[in-house]
């Protein structure tokens, strides 16, 4: 084994690395030493391309810059060598893209479990990165803990009761309404739809409107295919259509 120290020439206090190497392996290791929140930032600016973009145009001087690169560090400034994002009056490190996902732990994960407003509040005081809202709510929104322990907020759903199948295909079915739809060179704009409970055979027709007449038509070509089912669902029509379909059934 053999060790290397070095320490990084942009600051007095930057950090320590140790870069352990393996000669029998052909690998190396580095490890760095954090000591605090400017070098934990610092050492993974460094390796982030977009962040090593705009340290260099802001290294420029300003009669230097493009137009394009003027827009593209507003509001950026390098103090003791790592990036800010200046928002209002306060300085914002500005958070390397292997680093987004441990900060959303530590503040999410790790504290509390609270939800994507207050984890943005928190993350926003002290950090900044392009999207950092949709991050965060895409991180907490599939977080496992909060997932399978937190229940929905407002009114909760009630328990279903499942239909028991037919005894035979057509014993029971589900009848209802799909559209309105695109007029077709009929005219038609509705489909009446039958469902057998058992078999799950639909039968689809095309219809003009959702009149009674047109639907008791099609009840009655179903029964003489078919037969007259036992027991029919029919789901948000009006009682007194639901009488004239019963009385067809």
């Amino acid at each position: 084994m053999e060790y290397e120290f070095d320490k990084d020439p942009v600051d007095d206090s930057a950090i320590m690395s140790i870069w352990e190497t393996n000669r029998n392996e052909n690998c190396e290791i580095g490890v760095f030493i954090i000591i605090d929140d400017n070098q934990e930032i610092l050492a993974f600016q460094f390796r982030d391309e977009e962040i090593e973009a705009k340290r260099k145009i802001l290294n420029k001087p300003a009669s230097q810059r493009s137009r394009d690169e003027k827009e593209s560090v507003k509001d950026f400034e390098i103090s003791s060598g790592v990036l800010y994002k200046r928002i209002g009056d306060k300085l914002r490190y500005v958070v390397p893209k292997c680093m987004r996902k441990s900060l959303a732990v530590r503040y999410h994960d790790y504290g509390g479990h609270q939800g994507v407003a207050r984890t943005f509040e928190l993350m926003s005081r002290r950090y900044y990165f392009a999207g950092m809202r949709r991050y965060i709510k895409q991180h907490v929104h599939s977080c496992f803990h909060c997932l399978a322990s937190k229940t929905r907020p407002g009114r909760q759903l009630g328990e279903l009761h499942p239909i028991p199948p037919g005894k035979r295909p057509f014993h029971t079915i589900h009848i209802d309404h799909v559209g309105p739809f695109v007029r077709s060179s009929r005219g038609n704009k509705f489909v009446f739809v039958l469902i057998d409970n058992l078999t799950k055979f639909v039968i689809l027709v095309a219809m003009r409107d959702t009149k009674t007449a047109n639907v008791v038509k099609s009840l009655e070509q179903f029964v003489c295919d078919f037969g007259a089912p036992v027991s029919n669902y029919i789901r948000s029509w009006n009682v007194l259509y639901v009488e004239k379909f019963r009385r067809v059934l």
